[in-house]
């Protein structure tokens, strides 16, 4: 696998994996040029026209604002089958203005036994867990269940992309995955908005018994020293770190949030290396479907932004749409904009909002 943007260095959204023979030289040609420049970071080769990549059949996605260091730049995985060994379908990570905001927790790959079971879990990644949410590190060290209740909860088996769009104003992703032995169904889409530099993020799960109350609960993990607080009327995550850019995640509707936690948990910057780190869950407790909508907004240093924002009905049921619209406004111009969005995850129940 090749690291060809420092800033994201894990296996799951590092840009262009491939395999050769050790003895092997790879050639690239005129057409390859842009693959050239995307192996090694811009030492040679050809800016590629277009910023963002899809690779449907890897399922991995990336969104990005162009190929500097400085970039927006967000990473979806969908992938299981293969070498990489991390139950992470629908996980995404991000980066903005050189710094690592969304963080894939890494490898830990000098670990054995229940703490590489841990670092590979779904827990460990920026996506929904059902009925999963156990803290499984007690006294510094990782329990022995962790195997059998969070690694185990997913099988290998690759799930699909749904949609996918790409032009000047906005990147669109949507994959879906079955992979998850605790849901029938599980669903995220992804919307960057380039000019504006902010992400919107739909999840939307099924979970094997729709008629008991389950436990749906948002994993959001910020890189370690972001000090992170959750607002408690909000229930905004945001990252503190003095003199760099920071990050906001913003449900968009807090009302159906049950419950907030901010729970330690482990980093891995390489391979033999584990640090502490922090996660922000947010947690819905609930029969039937499990939907979130999330606003991610990085700020570079000196930004400042509040988001607020207006969950409207409509003839669908909550548990099948996306509609909402929000207020951005920035604190520092005092410039205020206004966006409405609407989003229906079952495509077959797609039709005009009345």
């Amino acid at each position: 696998t090749l690291d060809v943007t420092s800033s994201m260095r894990q296996d799951n959204i590092c840009e262009f994996p491939f395999a050769r023979k050790a003895d092997e030289t790879i050639t690239f040609t005129s057409v390859d040029k842009g693959v050239d420049y995307r192996a090694t970071n811009g030492a040679s080769g050809e800016m590629p026209a277009r910023a963002t990549t899809n690779y449907p059949v890897g399922q991995r996605t990336f969104m990005r604002t162009d190929w500097s260091q400085n970039a927006l730049a967000l990473g979806m995985t969908n992938k299981l089958e293969g070498s990489h060994g991390h139950n992470d379908a629908l996980s995404i990570a991000m980066f903005a203005y050189g710094k690592y905001l969304l963080t894939d927790q890494g490898y830990g790959s000098v670990q054995t036994g229940n703490t590489m079971y841990y670092m590979k879990s779904p827990q460990q990644h920026n996506l929904v867990t059902v009925n999963d949410s156990r803290d499984y590190i007690v006294g510094g060290y990782v329990i022995s269940d962790v195997r059998a209740e969070s690694y185990d909860t997913v099988t290998k088996k690759d799930g699909e992309q749904m949609a996918f769009d790409s032009n000047k104003l906005f990147d669109f992703v949507e994959y879906k995955t079955d992979a998850y032995t605790t849901t029938q169904n599980s669903q995220r889409s992804v919307t960057f908005l380039k000019n504006q530099k902010f992400w919107i993020v739909t999840d939307y799960h099924i979970p094997t018994d729709t008629s008991v109350t389950n436990e749906f609960a948002q994993n959001w993990h910020l890189y370690p020293g972001a000090k992170m607080t959750i607002d408690s009327d909000t229930k905004v995550i945001e990252s503190h770190f003095v003199n760099e850019p920071n990050v906001m995640v913003v449900p968009v509707d807090p009302s159906t949030i049950d419950k907030t936690e901010i729970r330690g948990t482990w980093y891995s910057e390489n391979g033999g290396q584990i640090v502490d780190s922090q996660k922000g869950m947010l947690y819905r407790n609930k029969k039937g479907n499990g939907v979130f909508s999330t606003i991610i907004m990085p700020m570079d240093v000196g930004e400042d932004y509040t988001i607020t924002t207006n969950k409207l009905t409509n003839s669908l049921s909550d548990e099948n749409i996306n509609l909402f619209s929000f207020n951005v406004k920035n604190e520092v111009t005092n410039k205020e904009s206004k966006f409405y969005y609407y989003h229906v995850n079952e495509a077959s129940m797609q039709t005009t909002v009345n």
